[in-house]
């Protein structure tokens, strides 16, 4: 009886810990002006020193103290009858070495034009040998306007 009590407390021990929630942790980050572009072929920017800064060939490029900041940006398009609003969360991910952005792009109306959109910000100096995942998800901000579009 006490074998099979030890051997079910350390198995609920071990299967506890294997499905433990993994702590993810929100970054705070600093918009950047929108007006400079980035590569044409890539719909994400990550600067993480000068040399990065360099390849982007523009003259437009933030004045960021590249040795305690951080780069990132996401680009694209949706529709829409105006700019899209957009809302940004920067999560690090220590055990998977990630930072995650999520994005939501809130798409006002359904008019029948191409909106193309970027945000640029800074975030504290990445954690070395860590990458970055974009996440963009694009929603339509009236759910009643879809609706009564489609009658």
């Amino acid at each position: 009886m006490k074998i099979s009590y030890v051997i079910l407390l350390i198995s609920s021990f071990v299967l506890s810990s294997c499905f433990s929630k993994v702590k993810l942790i929100e970054i705070n980050y600093t918009l950047l002006e929108q007006g400079f572009p980035f590569d044409v072929n890539s719909d994400t920017l990550v600067i993480k020193n000068q040399n990065d800064l360099m390849k982007l060939k523009s003259d437009k490029a933030p004045e960021v103290d590249l040795n305690i900041k951080t780069i990132l940006g996401f680009k694209g398009t949706t529709t829409g009858c105006k700019y899209p609003a957009i809302d940004i969360k920067v999560v690090r991910n220590d055990p998977k070495k990630k930072y995650i952005v999520n994005a939501i792009v809130y798409q006002d109306g359904l008019c029948k034009k191409l909106i193309l959109y970027q945000r640029i910000f800074t975030i504290d100096k990445m954690k070395k040998n860590y990458q970055v995942v974009f996440q963009t998800t694009n929603i339509l901000k009236n759910k009643m306007l879809l609706d009564s579009e489609k009658k």
